[in-house]
């Protein structure tokens, strides 16, 4: 089950990134600051790789899921 996940983290991954730069874009057009735009991008990744730790079991630092 969870080889499915992956992919579908993966796929999901590269269709909200297109979304995720462009509202970062917006971001620093909006702010006139293009650390604040940056720093949206990256709060960004960190939510969606803390969502792909819960769905795959995953501890901080592991490689492989448990099993559940």
């Amino acid at each position: 089950m969870w080889p499915l996940i992956v992919i579908a983290s993966i796929l999901m991954a590269i269709f909200s990134s297109f979304f995720i730069g462009l509202y970062g874009a917006v971001i620093v057009y909006q702010e006139k600051s293009f650390r604040k735009g940056v720093a949206y991008v990256i709060a960004m990744v960190v939510e969606f790789d803390e969502y792909t730790n819960d769905w795959l079991y995953l501890q901080e630092g592991t490689v492989l899921p448990r099993n559940p």
